[in-house]
């Protein structure tokens, strides 16, 4: 062998040695930068399912409280609106005049609600 094919082997193989060694902190930097993009979007991905969450909490109270109104107009037309009637021609009768909201808070206390 020659001189120079000694030294050419010698430099590649440093050159590998060394590419090796350089490679493996820049795997480690990738592996770094991996490992936090996926702490990232899973952190993302818990604060969209907390908002998901809190936007349904939302939803189904609004429906629940839509529901309880709708039954209160319910009881209201059905109950209170003809016992409103009722009282406001006895006191047509003897010609006492009240206000609406009188004749609701009177009618409630004679169905006791």
């Amino acid at each position: 062998m020659t001189y120079l094919s000694r030294t050419a082997r010698a430099l590649s193989r440093s050159s590998i040695l060394v590419n090796r060694v350089t490679l493996r902190p820049m795997t480690t930097i990738g592996e770094n930068l991996k490992s936090k993009e996926r702490y990232e979007e899973s952190r993302f991905m818990k604060k969209q399912d907390e908002m998901n969450l809190d936007k349904m909490k939302q939803m189904k109270q609004l429906k629940i409280e839509e529901e309880q109104m709708l039954r209160e107009e319910a009881l209201h037309k059905e109950v209170i609106e003809p016992r409103m009637h009722d009282a406001a021609k006895i006191l047509e009768e003897t010609g006492e005049r009240v206000s609406d909201a009188a004749l609701k808070n009177l009618s409630k206390w004679k169905l006791d609600l």
